[in-house]
């Protein structure tokens, strides 16, 4: 018996494959903050001790994953992202992925971001509270930052030639 693939069938394979790798790329960054804290952690006790201590503990990362460095002149990263969602965010999106906001990254800041550049860092600012997430899983500005970015595109609309209510009923009367 021969069975057919759908084209959407690859789709949610896809889907699932990428769920994973973001999941495998939260991890990966716990996994090396982790090994940071522990490396901090032994050089204190080394000096508290009166030994020696190796001067550089790296991150353990396997020797094929090459690190694409953010050019300095660009934002942080956590800036970034949260200017992602803002402007999402007054296209009436409540939240993005860690791809969507890579996408947008791309587009405004950093046309070569890696793909596992923004998944660990969004992943901490939410752990931080400095983001939500939604029900779905996406990532969102929290609450309390939200009237900020209504006020903030308010202010930029009131700006505009003929946005005052005045010049809008000018417009009508012709």
């Amino acid at each position: 018996m021969s069975e057919t693939i759908d084209i959407e069938t690859i789709r949610r394979k896809r889907a699932d494959l990428a769920d994973l790798r973001e999941k495998l790329v939260t991890k990966i960054a716990r996994l090396e903050t982790e090994i940071a804290e522990l490396n901090v952690t032994e050089r204190t006790v080394a000096k508290l001790l009166g030994i020696a201590a190796p001067l550089e503990i790296d991150h353990i990362l396997p020797a094929n994953i090459a690190r694409t460095p953010k050019p300095d002149d660009l934002p942080a990263m956590p800036e970034m992202i949260t200017d992602a969602l803002a402007k999402y965010y007054r296209q009436g999106r409540r939240g993005l992925t860690p791809k969507e906001i890579r996408e947008e990254i791309a587009r405004a800041f950093w046309p070569d971001v890696p793909n596992e550049a923004v998944g660990p860092i969004a992943w901490r600012m939410f752990k931080r509270g400095e983001l939500e997430k939604t029900p779905d899983n996406l990532y969102a500005l929290p609450k309390d930052k939200a009237p900020a970015v209504d006020a903030e595109a308010s202010k930029v609309t009131d700006e505009l030639p003929g946005s005052s209510i005045e010049s809008q009923s000018d417009l009508l009367k012709g």
